[in-house]
């Protein structure tokens, strides 16, 4: 990545518009002078009509508009009316590129996405470079897919505001460079815990020395997420205050190999589930307690049924001899039969059915098995939070911690949490050593046990898997 320069200067040059004008549309619209609001990303135009023509709200009055700004023609997708007080009418948009850009065209595509903050991808990934105009650095991490070579890149401008850059070397259409970028910046904020948003800016280039674009695409984005959890630490003394214990780990804390980020990335573009996954992952970790292991408990499921669906090992296993099956049923259904009157009508349907699937394996053991079938194992602490997944996913909320039935407001939210803490470790376990990762990852509940008034002294701070 060379040319970068040229990408802030259009990026600011397009946040500073203050005016353009909204040209004729369907005959309804004369040439309209509008005011732009593209400060901090922002999306707004206003306009005021002349004469009696009245606009409805939505967007069926301004789909398709064409706009020209600094005398360059844009077209908006979707002008959106959001408040009218006739003449006055205020619009905002999700997308806007200049005019002739076709998304089945192949270019050379750059996605620049601005950042609240830095994201320190050579913490977490192994190391690679990129270049700029004056200096080299390691702030970077690349994949192959499809054959295909897409890079990001942290930099920051002259004006210490950080961006993340996607940048791919092959000419592609829109649809294919936005997939696989977006496979890359999904396998950041999964690792990081910084999910890039907000606003994405795309530059298309006929040629792969990209010094200058000839296309410009702006799109708003999924909101920016930046979580205080992240899988695993390269840093030993990030999250153990003893230093003596910390040095123990010294040289032990890795972060993913190219091959562990390749195989987490190509997860994540081929499988949509997945992909849905990490993002409830990421959203519950800033849920409040009401969400957070409910939302972790799905996360597991979902998770766990991948897992068993990748292993051919576990198509072969049946909690019932298939031998002995109809026998049982046969005899159980007879006992139902016996005490059919004791049945409430209602029900006798469903006790039927639990008779006719009693060989499949319960939840419980679906979410055990993965772990089993990955090698990891699992201590009575995890199962126990395992097996509170039901309550979780109804509303309850399980006694973990306190076994009590007058639990007071602060032991009900240290059950919530501790098994939020346990079950996002127990998911990183499962997703890292899904991906062939061999190291450690951070221990939550530990890390958190003098806040839950917890003795947690047969675990430590980082857990191998």
């Amino acid at each position: 990545m060379k040319y970068h320069r040229h990408l802030f200067e259009t990026i600011e040059a397009f946040r500073s518009i203050k005016s353009g004008q909204l040209l004729r549309l369907d005959n309804r619209i004369d040439s309209t002078e509008i005011l732009t609001e593209f400060e901090a990303d922002k999306r707004q135009i206003s306009f005021s009509l002349q004469g009696d023509k009245v606009l409805d709200l939505g967007y069926d009055n301004l789909r398709n508009s064409t706009v020209t700004f600094d005398n360059k023609e844009y077209l908006i997708e979707n002008l959106f009316i959001y408040r009218r007080s006739p003449p006055n009418y205020e619009c905002d948009f999700q997308y806007c590129h200049t005019a002739g850009f076709e998304k089945r065209e192949k270019y050379f595509y750059n996605l620049v996405i601005p950042l609240s903050k830095e994201i320190r991808l050579h913490d977490y990934f192994f190391r690679d470079s990129y270049q700029n105009e004056s200096f080299t650095s390691s702030n970077k991490v690349s994949v192959q897919l499809d054959n295909i070579t897409i890079d990001a890149c942290c930099i920051d401008d002259d004006n210490n505001e950080y961006f993340l850059i996607l940048d791919a070397s092959t000419s592609v259409e829109f649809a294919v460079f936005s997939k696989l970028a977006f496979a890359l910046i999904n396998t950041i904020s999964y690792i990081t815990g910084h999910l890039a948003g907000n606003v994405g800016y795309y530059f298309a280039y006929d040629s792969q020395e990209k010094e200058k674009n000839q296309h410009f695409y702006t799109v708003s984005l999924r909101q920016e997420i930046i979580s205080s959890y992240c899988p695993f630490t390269t840093n030993p003394h990030s999250y153990e205050r003893d230093r003596n214990i910390a040095k123990t780990y010294t040289n032990k804390l890795k972060g993913l190999t190219q091959d562990q980020t390749r195989a987490l990335a190509s997860k994540i573009y081929t499988n949509q589930k997945f992909e849905i996954a990490l993002f409830l992952m990421l959203e519950s970790s800033l849920a409040s307690l009401l969400f957070m292991p409910g939302g972790f408990a799905i996360a597991l499921e979902t998770l766990t049924s991948l897992i068993i669906k990748e292993s051919i090992r576990t198509k072969k296993k049946k909690p019932i001899n298939p031998e002995s099956l109809d026998d049982i049923r046969d005899e159980l259904n007879e006992v139902v039969d016996k005490y059919i009157e004791d049945i409430d009508p209602d029900h006798r349907s469903s006790v039927r059915k639990r008779i006719e699937h009693i060989d499949q394996p319960t939840n419980t053991t679906k979410l055990s098995q993965a772990f089993t079938i990955l090698g990891i194992e699992l201590s009575k602490k995890d199962l126990e939070v395992i097996n509170s997944r039901n309550s979780f996913l109804h509303g309850r909320s399980p006694k973990i911690l306190t076994k009590s039935s007058d639990r007071s407001h602060r032991e009900i939210n240290n059950d919530l949490y501790y098994a939020s803490l346990r079950f996002y470790t127990l998911l990183n376990m499962l997703i890292l050593k899904w991906i062939g990762y061999e190291g450690y990852v951070i221990n939550y509940p530990k890390q958190q046990e003098k806040y839950l008034s917890l003795d947690l002294n047969d675990e430590e701070i980082y857990r191998k898997i």
